[in-house]
């Protein structure tokens, strides 16, 4: 059933029921309507929301387990708190202290599943305001089959939590990162209800044609060998690298396992079924996916590490994979196929074209816990290097991959990082963001056959004329390769970035719109010619950013993010800047502040170089970008409502593979991605630092 008052039928083809009564409440909201929800490909069922819902009652055909959906979105909220609520099905606790906001951001799907055991005929739910008042979208309500299992001998064990659920109690939701809950999978975040097994340790933050055949997928409870590899990937959740007993390297857990909150009861006990204990002692809790850059269009074969260490008994936790889009394996339960703290491996073939091998799960009971991912081929065509992660070809000579830990520290560098944390915390407590959903680059790689545009000159701003450049002379606007299927950034800004290999060229667009006829038109933009050997600025006054940076130089590439490993500087935004003065590289300023220790568009700072950044605690994307900071610094490009770095624009993926790709690697909201990052630690460079003046 959908909140809407008619019924709705999604891409899918199923129908969903008109709302009725049941809910408690006429309220409606429209705050989302028309706009893309993030997160899913049925935008519908998450614009319009039924407010102040108490209570659904829904007659069931016979007594039984009913696996319930909540489909939410919050569209008026813009921080986490403001609206938390509890969900009790058949009269027992079955989410406590959902907070949408909290757990996936403004305008962002989510979803809350939980199982139920009926008996009376009719199934019970009720709503439970704790902050501002419930909203839901659509409900989904499915039966759930008796599963057949084989029988398994629970090993002698340290017993569950005692608020496991019984098997006449809902099974705990998938909303655990809301505040106050109890969680089903224990993770390394603080756990207010006490009730959490003892080895845990500390927390880093948080009309259609027929679908294609899926591919034969085995479970084993051992380690496949694989042999001749032209490739090869293997990550778990550990903080430190392994090695397992065949000689195999496995990395340290980076963004691309997909989540930054980590189950850890196994750590120290012995993991039956493997040698190789290690790798299934630590857990990712809750993955959306998990993205592996390849090399190449080639056969790939997958191998996914479980281990169950929170319950004891099949059904209660379940999920589907999908990779590259296609189902490889249904109603994956560690608990049934191997028992509990026992290794479980699911292994498949794929075929990759992207360059991205995307893994998708699919809860159906509780949420995915993943200890480890495998990846090899030995396709001959795989046997290449990885293609180039950042989204443009740095020049030796590029400010942007300028080294900078040996730099010196401008005099004024503590006062102005202090301007800095203030704007940051802005007496919020809040973290630094990160533009992964709007405000960020919508970047596309040209080539030979993408068509040749003109880009209509729109005067947003009321020049009153039309600037010289854009169609004299250089000719920025003319002959510009833009792909059709191309979307410029969400946000006011909609920036729109081209790189064009073959003439090795970047165009960059400020406040782009693509009209129904199919003409482009912008209001700013410029072009670099030579990229590969560019410093990394537009001719002034031309290009998106106030400072005259390119902005693909800095921003943070899905395959960088993917990788864990980002090797240039970052593009920053900040709320403040000094009025008309500008630093090397920067040629322009919107800066439009007075006073002391201001920070220049241009200027650049670095994350001290003696930090150990594996012990800081911070988020795998957050470690990341800590790193990049150490070498190469931030490089202040822009103005915005508050500090932030900012990505590739993940639309265009989301479009071709039903996930964005933000979703898996931050690892969680987007407000925590740079969650405990040290700031105070942060060092000011002098103004011009790197100009063509100083040594190199």
């Amino acid at each position: 059933m959908t909140a809407r008052w008619q019924p709705y039928t999604d891409p899918a083809g199923v129908t969903w029921a008109a709302r009725s009564t049941t809910l408690g409440t006429v309220r409606s909201s429209t705050a989302l309507e028309g706009k893309d929800i993030i997160g899913t490909t049925r935008d519908a069922l998450y614009q319009y929301s039924a407010v102040g819902v108490t209570g659904y009652a829904l007659p069931v055909p016979h007594d039984g387990s009913y696996r319930v959906r909540l489909h939410m979105a919050e569209g008026w909220w813009s921080g986490p708190g403001r609206r938390v609520f509890d969900v009790h099905a058949e009269g027992v606790l079955a989410a406590a202290g959902v907070d949408i906001f909290h757990s996936v951001g403004k305008g962002a799907a989510h979803e809350v599943t939980f199982v139920v055991a009926v008996d009376d005929g009719r199934l019970d739910i009720d709503f439970v305001a704790r902050a501002d008042l419930p909203v839901v979208g659509a409900i989904e309500v499915d039966e759930v089959p008796p599963p057949e299992v084989p029988a398994v001998t629970e090993p002698e064990a340290t017993p569950p939590p005692s608020s496991a659920p019984t098997s006449s109690s809902p099974a705990p939701t998938t909303d655990v990162s809301a505040p106050d809950a109890t969680p089903p999978a224990p993770t390394e975040d603080h756990d207010p209800s006490g009730t959490r097994p003892p080895s845990v340790e500390p927390s880093p933050p948080t009309g259609s044609t027929p679908p294609p055949e899926a591919p034969a997928t085995e479970e084993i409870p051992r380690d496949p060998e694989v042999v001749q590899e032209t490739f090869a990937m293997r990550m778990t959740a550990s903080p430190t690298d392994l090695v397992d007993s065949a000689g195999h390297v496995w990395r340290r857990r980076g963004p691309a396992l997909g989540s930054s909150k980590y189950n850890t009861n196994l750590v120290g006990k012995d993991v039956a079924g493997t040698e190789d204990d290690a790798l299934y002692q630590r857990s990712v809790v809750g993955p959306k996916g998990m993205l592996v850059p390849v090399p190449a269009a080639a056969d790939y074969r997958v191998r996914l590490l479980f281990a169950e260490g929170y319950w004891t008994r099949p059904g209660q936790r379940v999920v589907d994979l999908r990779a590259e889009g296609v189902t490889v394996a249904d109603d994956v339960d560690p608990v049934a196929a191997a028992g509990p703290r026992t290794a479980h491996d699911v292994v498949f073939e794929t075929r990759v074209e992207d360059g991205m091998l995307t893994i998708q799960f699919v809860n159906e009971v509780d949420q995915a816990l993943v200890a480890g991912i495998e990846v090899v081929s030995t396709d001959p065509a795989a046997a290449t290097g990885l293609p180039l992660a950042s989204l443009i070809p740095h020049a030796d000579s590029s400010e942007f991959r300028r080294d900078v830990r040996s730099a010196p520290v401008a005099g004024n560098s503590a006062a102005a990082v202090a301007r800095l944390l203030t704007a940051i915390d802005a007496g919020k407590g809040w973290n630094a963001g990160v533009n992964a959903y709007e405000y960020n680059s919508a970047f596309y790689r040209a080539t030979p056959q993408t068509p040749r545009r003109r880009v209509r000159f729109y005067d947003c701003q009321g020049k009153g004329y039309t600037p010289s450049g854009l169609y004299d002379g250089p000719a920025y606007f003319v002959d510009v390769p833009i792909p059709d299927d191309a979307v410029p950034a969400t946000g006011t800004d909609a920036q729109l970035g081209i790189y064009d290999p073959t003439s090795d060229r970047l165009w960059e667009f400020w406040v782009t719109r693509r009209s129904a006829d199919g003409e482009w038109k912008a209001c700013w933009g410029g072009r670099v010619d030579g990229v590969s050997t560019s410093h990394g600025a537009f001719p002034p006054p031309y290009g998106v950013s106030a400072s005259g940076l390119a902005m693909a130089g800095g921003v943070v590439s899905i395959q960088e993010a993917a990788r864990g490993e980002i090797d240039h500087a970052l593009y920053l935004t900040v709320t403040e800047a000094q009025r008309e003065l500008f630093s090397y590289p920067a040629n322009r300023t919107d800066g439009r502040s007075d006073g002391p220790d201001l920070l220049r568009e241009g200027q650049r700072m670095r994350l001290d170089p003696s930090i150990d950044v594996t012990a800081l605690g911070l988020t795998p994307f957050g470690e990341m970008v800590a790193r990049a900071a150490q070498t190469y610094g931030f490089i202040v490009s822009d103005l915005a409502g508050h500090p932030a770095i900012a990505t590739e624009a993940g639309r265009q993926d989301e479009r071709r593979t039903g996930l964005n790709p933000w979703d898996v690697l931050l690892g969680g909201p987007s407000y925590d991605a740079l969650a405990k990052f040290p700031w105070e630690r942060v060092e000011v460079l002098p103004v011009d630092h790197g100009s063509p003046d100083a040594d190199r």
